[in-house]
């Protein structure tokens, strides 16, 4: 397949899923101006197509990290990010070509859903965020999220939060991302046990009833 062809089929391709119907309209970003996100779809959810939405995670995290460098928010952060589309398509393309591939790649930025997501002591509720998602060939594979803004996401196996990352989010959303639900604990044995000596007692008194009766008549 000459190169030209195979550049028609991926803008194709990417047309097809960036503008489908699902993205019509406009959904209000949780957390807006503090967290932009990463969004990696695989090609599909063979060993060889995950390991491969790994190595173009790792290089995306390392090109936006490099552009972001300066960012005083979230909000500049995409900026830069979009004002650099070509580079991150450009080093996902390469990731993708080193290993053998030739996956059309695409990016798009937008609103998107999120899944809940736990990293450490953080919590990133389910809900709709600003992010750049990135697409490799039919995009039906298992999915890899993160934060791209604050740089929250560390390269590797795993994503994790770094503390001092926080410190540029307002109070109010750091509150809302680490703390801790309070939990209510209802033991069990305890529910059972009470019921069981309630039980107990009701059946004494109503021999006890029982009885008197019996001796009235």
């Amino acid at each position: 397949m000459s190169k030209t062809l195979r550049l028609a089929i991926c803008f194709i391709a990417a047309f097809a899923v960036i503008f489908a119907p699902v993205r019509q309209g406009k959904k209000k970003a949780a957390f807006d101006g503090e967290i932009f996100r990463l969004h990696v779809v695989a090609n599909s959810d063979s060993p060889y197509d995950q390991a491969l939405k790994l190595k173009v995670r790792d290089v995306v995290l390392a090109q936006a990290a490099e552009i972001t460098v300066g960012a005083k928010d979230a909000e500049q952060a995409e900026k830069l990010l979009k004002a650099n589309e070509e580079k991150l398509q450009a080093a996902a393309a390469k990731a993708i070509a080193s290993e053998g591939a030739s996956f059309c790649t695409y990016a798009d930025f937008g609103v998107f859903h999120f899944p809940l997501r736990r990293y450490g002591s953080v919590t990133l509720p389910e809900g709709d965020y600003n992010a750049l998602k990135i697409i490799i060939g039919k995009g039906e594979g298992h999915n890899w999220w993160c934060v791209m803004y604050p740089p929250l996401c560390v390269l590797g196996e795993t994503a994790e939060f770094e503390e001092k990352s926080l410190e540029g989010l307002s109070e109010k959303t750091k509150k809302a991302i680490t703390e801790k639900p309070e939990i209510k604990v209802k033991w069990k044995f305890a529910e059972l046990f009470g019921r069981s000596g309630n039980e107990k007692q009701e059946r004494k008194k109503k021999r006890k009833r029982e009885q008197e009766k019996h001796l009235l008549f």
